[in-house]
């Protein structure tokens, strides 16, 4: 699984989704001094790996999805197309419950 939200409670809920000895991919910053779960972590054998953009982290992030390791599809709130940019980018200023991600759509 991988967060992206720098939500501390989304990924304390994420740790109800990861596989028995599972991967959790955390690249966002935590915002929180709130103690993070680790002894679910232990007793489940799941393994956390961070990045704050260190390279290489993008293209093995890409290869997880690619591969369908990492399924995001239920992460995608909403779909737009480039010519909706400016609204694509208002849904994340507004911050709406119903929305966590949004993918500009590029085709062609």
């Amino acid at each position: 699984m991988i967060d992206q939200t720098g939500d501390p409670q989304l990924l304390k809920e994420a740790l109800d989704v990861v596989a028995r000895r599972g991967t959790l991919f955390i690249y966002d910053f935590l915002r929180t001094e709130d103690p993070f779960p680790f002894g679910m972590m232990r007793l489940r054998e799941i393994t956390a790996r961070t990045s704050t953009g260190c390279p290489g982290t993008i293209p093995q992030a890409l290869s997880l999805m690619a591969s369908g390791e990492a399924d995001v599809a239920p992460l995608i709130s909403h779909i737009f197309a480039p010519s909706a940019m400016r609204e694509a980018f208002q849904q994340l200023i507004e911050n709406t419950p119903t929305h966590v991600k949004s993918v500009i759509e590029f085709t062609g």
